[in-house]
């Protein structure tokens, strides 16, 4: 009984996994890689994995569970959406967007970081970009609506 519950979890695990391949395949300008996302699912795999392996059902679920949370680190600025990072809440319609805020960062090694602040209604989604502030204002133009207010912050 307890396998056919994992396998009834591990398929809907799948099919999310899919849904997010499919989004991230839309993705035109990627953001940095959110690392934590890992952590958090080391964490819980080995939580996970401490009960003992039981059956094949239950390493098939584990393994879908890890993958999403290696599949959550991605973000960036989709064709039609925006691809936050996390498992849970991460497409999200430009249409919804209440403002953007962006702040360009000069690294030390020269290359050029913008960080960007996307708000909806109700949440508030904080993306990296080692592009220059140019290309992602070229992104932004294409797939953000015109009437989105968009704010430049320069750091001191």
């Amino acid at each position: 009984m307890a396998d056919i519950f994992l396998i009834v979890i591990s398929v809907a695990l799948l099919a999310l996994a899919a849904y997010n391949i499919y989004w991230q395949s839309q993705i035109s300008l990627r953001a940095n890689y959110g690392y934590s996302q890992v952590m958090w699912g080391a964490i819980i795999a080995v939580w996970m994995a401490s009960v003992g392996y039981r059956s094949w059902a239950y390493i098939v679920c584990v393994a879908t569970f890890v993958l999403l949370y290696i599949m959550a680190g991605v973000g960036g600025l989709g064709t039609k959406r925006l691809v936050a990072q996390g498992v849970w809440g991460r497409f999200h319609k430009y249409e919804n967007l209440t403002g953007i805020a962006l702040t360009p960062i000069s690294a030390p090694n020269g290359k050029g970081i913008v960080v960007a602040v996307f708000s909806f209604s109700r949440r508030r989604v904080q993306l990296m970009f080692r592009q220059p502030l140019e290309s992602v204002l070229g992104v932004l133009k294409n797939t953000v609506p015109a009437n989105t207010p968009l704010t430049i912050q320069k750091i001191n």
